[in-house]
């Protein structure tokens, strides 16, 4: 019903429910992901960036990994969806700039 309003007067809308369960997890991964942030269960790795042919350092790159308390594992962030949004990267790296600089 939401959807018709949106559309305007005199109009309908039929319910998906693919597109309503879609919707659901969405919401809950972002839930579960506020919970993560507040509960420092983001982890930074650093891997050095390694010339192959000179075997030398030259850089590294940083690395978020969820450490999920359930799955008990570390899980790569580009396997969240919500996380694509340009909000959550910044609340993320908010997060752990604080969490570093803290410790």
């Amino acid at each position: 019903m939401y959807q018709a309003k949106l559309a305007g007067k005199g109009r309908y809308h039929i319910f998906d429910s693919d597109l309503a369960r879609n919707i659901k997890h969405q919401h809950e991964e972002i839930e579960r992901l506020k919970q993560a942030v507040s509960n420092n269960e983001f982890v930074l790795h650093y891997q050095p960036k390694v010339n192959m042919r000179t075997a030398q350092v030259f850089g590294v790159e940083a690395l978020i990994r969820w450490q999920h308390p359930k799955k008990a594992c570390y899980i790569r962030l580009t396997s969240c969806p919500s996380l694509k949004s340009m909000h959550w990267q910044s609340i993320l790296a908010n997060g752990l700039l604080k969490q570093h600089c803290a410790s």
